[in-house]
């Protein structure tokens, strides 16, 4: 059976038996199926289709890569997008992590490095790995290896300057309480920034 794709223009979604085999061009359909789109799909057709859907998923996907790091979650919702059925998303990425073009590992050590660049809080930087689907326990681990407390305390120190030069026209008696809640909102625990913060407005630095 094939149905037009609502998604992709001149691309069919080709089944068997009710099970999605992907999608193709309309070019690589058959004039049969389209006069007689219920027509079971021959054993030859079913081939070309499985082994171009397959093909072209390695290639899109490998595309995607090649522009910049992405965790195996957003490949699969970037080959969802494209139409590939479930069990050629499942191949294609095993393909590429045993090949080594995509990791979490590596996407979350350059996401870590990244934010503590941006001054991001640990806690910031372990939910938004997480909604990517990243394992907790390798997140807790490169966090452990990457964001200790010296870092940590360098992030704060960087905040705390920009935050001061942005509310330097707040009175001084209120300045505490502005740049404290601007960092609990960034996932910083109040333990943490205290010292750092009173030492910096006292000093006026």
């Amino acid at each position: 059976m094939i149905k037009p794709s609502i998604r992709k223009k001149k691309y069919y979604k080709i089944y068997k038996d009710d099970e999605f085999l992907g999608s193709i061009p309309e070019r690589f359909v058959p004039a049969e199926y389209f006069i007689n789109p219920e027509k079971e799909i021959s054993e030859d057709f079913l081939i070309f289709v499985q082994e171009w859907v397959y093909k072209n998923a390695q290639d899109k996907l490998l595309d995607y890569l090649s522009k910049i790091e992405k965790p195996v979650y957003d490949c699969r919702l970037f080959l969802k997008r494209h139409e590939m059925p479930d069990d050629v998303i499942s191949v294609v990425i095993k393909e590429a992590e045993e090949r080594n073009w995509v990791s979490d590992k590596r996407y979350a050590e350059m996401y870590i490095s990244d934010s503590i660049y941006c001054g991001r809080s640990s806690l910031e930087i372990k939910h938004n790995l997480l909604l990517k689907k990243i394992d907790v326990v390798l997140i807790d681990n490169l966090l452990k290896e990457g964001y200790n407390e010296d870092t940590q305390n360098e992030v704060l120190e960087n905040l705390i300057s920009s935050l001061l030069k942005r509310y330097e026209n707040i009175e001084k008696g209120k300045l505490f309480e502005k740049i404290a809640t601007t960092l609990y909102r960034k996932g910083f625990k109040y333990n943490e920034y205290e010292d750092i913060l009173r030492k910096r407005i006292v000093s006026g630095e």
